[in-house]
C-alpha cells in the first residue's frame, strides 16, 4: 500500500493530518506486514492443506495471532481507532489482514471473548472503502481444527492430454533464472511454446469499475491465486494491477496446459469474476501483451491505453 499512497497528500485524512500520525499509520502497517502476516499466513497453509499438517506450529501460529491482537486491544480500549480519533489506512490495512482468520479462527467463542477487538472491527468494515469486500465474510461459529478438505476439480486436464516435450517446470526455472526477462522470452517463444500443448490466455477481471483502493485490488489478485494453487502445474502467469486508487484494474497473461484455460482456471470459486480471450501466438500484437505483462516492467498497455502498474502477482 505504500507504493500507492503517498504520505504528503494533505487532501487524504486517511493518510494523517501531521507528520507524526502519518509515521504512526506507516508503523502500523510494517508492524501488520513484517510480524503478523507470517502467523496468518501459516495458519492459512495449514488449515487449508497446502503444507503438511502440524499441530505444534498451528498452535503458535494462532498464539502469535492472539498476542498481535492483545497488543492492537492495549490501544483501542481506550480509543476508538488506531491513530488519532479518526478512521485512517492503518485501521483499513490490519482489519484486512484478518480476513481469513474469520474463516478459521476467529470463532463465536474467540469473538465474545474480544469485545474491544470486535467492535473496532465492525467500524472499520463498516467503511465505504473496504464494507463490500467484508461483507463477504463467512463468519465461522467454531474453528477450524484439522486441515479443511480439499475439493477436487471437476476436471483433472492433465490426464487428457499428451506429455507436452519440455515440462512447465523447465520454463519456471527459466523465467525465474534468466537475467533478464528479454531473455527468458525469447527461450519462451523459440524453445518451450508450441500451440499443440499449450495455449496463451487474457485474463481480466470483470468489475474493474468497482475497485477502490489499490491494496484491495492486490488481495483480491493474491486470494484467486491461492485459489489456483490446483492448477499450478498446468499453469503459468502474470496478473498486473494497474492505475491508481479509485481507478485501477486487474489483467492477466497466461499459458495453459491444453486448449481449455477453463478446466485451469475452475478450481478456484471466483473464477467467474474473471473473463477469458484466447491469444494467437503467430499475431504480433497478442504476442507483444504477453511479453508486456510477463515482463512487469513499469508500465502496462491496456486497450491502447499506458497504465502505471502497481503490483505484479506471478504465478508459477
Amino acid at each position: 500500500m505504500s507504493q500507492v499512497i503517498s504520505l504528503h497528500d494533505d487532501d487524504s485524512p486517511l493518510i494523517g493530518t501531521s507528520l507524526q500520525s502519518k509515521a504512526q499509520i506507516l508503523g502500523y502497517m510494517c508492524f501488520a506486514a513484517a510480524e503478523m502476516m507470517d502467523p496468518i499466513d501459516k495458519i492459512i497453509s495449514i488449515l487449508l492443506g497446502r503444507v503438511p499438517f502440524d499441530e505444534d506450529a498451528l498452535f503458535l501460529a494462532t498464539e502469535e495471532i492472539d498476542s498481535h491482537v492483545e497488543e492492537l486491544e492495549a490501544k483501542l480500549v481506550d480509543n476508538t481507532f488506531l491513530v488519532d480519533q479518526t478512521i485512517s489506512v492503518a485501521d483499513l490495512f490490519i482489519a484486512t489482514c484478518f480476513y481469513r482468520c474469520f474463516t478459521l479462527i476467529f470463532d463465536i467463542k474467540w469473538r465474545n471473548d474480544h469485545p474491544t477487538f470486535m467492535n473496532w472491527f465492525d467500524t472499520v468494515s463498516k467503511h465505504p472503502i473496504v464494507v463490500d469486500f467484508f461483507n463477504t465474510i463467512p463468519f465461522i461459529d467454531k474453528r477450524v481444527e484439522t486441515p479443511i478438505a480439499k475439493k477436487k476439480s471437476t476436471m483433472n486436464i492433465s490426464q487428457y492430454l499428451k506429455k507436452p516435450p519440455l515440462p512447465l517446470d523447465e520454463w519456471k526455472k527459466v523465467y525465474s533464472n534468466s537475467k533478464t526477462k528479454e531473455e527468458a522470452l525469447t527461450y519462451f517463444w523459440n524453445t518451450f511454446y508450441d500451440d499443440e500443448n499449450w495455449s496463451l490466455w487474457r485474463v481480466d477481471y470483470k468489475y474493474n469499475d468497482e475497485l477502490t483502493q489499490c491494496f484491495m485490488s492486490k488481495n483480491l489478485v493474491g486470494g484467486f491465486s491461492n485459489r489456483l494453487l490446483a492448477s499450478i502445474n498446468n499453469m503459468f502467469g502474470c496478473f498486473v494491477i494497474y492505475g491508481e486508487n479509485n481507478n485501477n484494474g486487474i489483467i492477466g497473461a497466461f499459458l495453459v496446459r491444453g486448449q481449455d484455460a477453463i478446466a485451469a482456471f475452475s478450481v478456484a470459486p471466483e473464477w467467474d469474476s474473471y473473463s477469458y480471450t484466447k491469444l494467437d501466438a503467430s499475431k504480433p500484437k497478442d504476442r507483444s501483451f504477453v511479453e508486456n505483462l510477463w515482463n512487469c516492467d513499469k508500465h502496462v498497455t491496456v486497450n491502447g491505453e499506458i497504465k502505471q502498474i502497481v503490483d505484479v502477482k506471478v504465478f508459477k
